[in-house]
């Protein structure tokens, strides 16, 4: 049996109850909760309208399985749809681009709210990268890309929310990340993280731990 020392907490912390987080400012009330969970992955998602491509930075794509291997997006519906979520469907692919430290600003900026008709890619000063036989480019300097085909979507009600379901149909990765067992170094390339709306950090690589198992006794 494991037994745990009682320690006097030296710091303070701050109370907010649901009432309390109810009655703060908006904007505080948005950077409080979107940075309260954590780091997120910052990555860019390119997408075919009918007139262009589009690329928007997301902080929501996650890792929902390895065989298939599917991954998902949340996009918010509230209060019209986004131009991504509309692109995805009515064309299926798209590509995921993660952002290094060298893209930081100009992805950044593909967060405003541009026309359906405005490429993000002109006004922010990122580079679509075509590669065969993938339909949808890439961003030029994304150290790791998905190419991804939408699959299905899950309405979360609770938010005026939608989790995208999709299948990765290809990865490029630069070949100095990738070691012989898969693993990739994400603090070697240069990979960054969000917190909040408008905060990024750089990662570096703490331990790499075999896999637990349930100690006896």
């Amino acid at each position: 049996m494991l037994h745990y020392l009682s320690m006097q907490v030296k710091e303070k912390y701050t109370v907010l109850l649901s009432k309390d987080l109810q009655n703060l400012p908006k904007n505080n009330r948005l950077h409080l909760l979107n940075a309260c969970v954590g780091f997120k992955s910052a990555n860019l998602l390119v997408s075919r309208s009918s007139k262009n491509y589009n690329v928007a930075i997301f902080s929501s794509v996650m890792h929902l399985n390895s065989d298939p291997a599917l991954i998902g997006v949340v996009f918010r519906l509230n209060p019209t749809p986004r131009n991504t979520y509309m692109n995805l469907k009515s064309n299926a692919y798209f590509t995921v681009n993660q952002v290094a430290e060298s893209l930081v600003i100009p992805a950044h900026l593909s967060s405003a709210k541009y026309a359906e008709d405005i490429s993000e890619f002109e006004k922010v000063g990122l580079t679509k990268e075509f590669v065969d036989p993938y339909s949808i480019p890439f961003v030029y300097g994304s150290p790791i890309q998905l190419y991804c085909k939408y699959e299905n979507e899950y309405i979360i009600s609770e938010s005026n929310s939608v989790l995208v379901v999709a299948k990765i149909e290809g990865i490029r990765i630069q070949e100095q990340l990738i070691a012989e067992d898969g693993w990739l170094n994400l603090s070697e390339n240069g990979g960054i993280a969000i917190s909040g709306l408008d905060s990024y950090y750089k990662t570096e690589l703490l331990h790499r731990l075999e896999n637990a198992k349930p100690k006896n006794g």
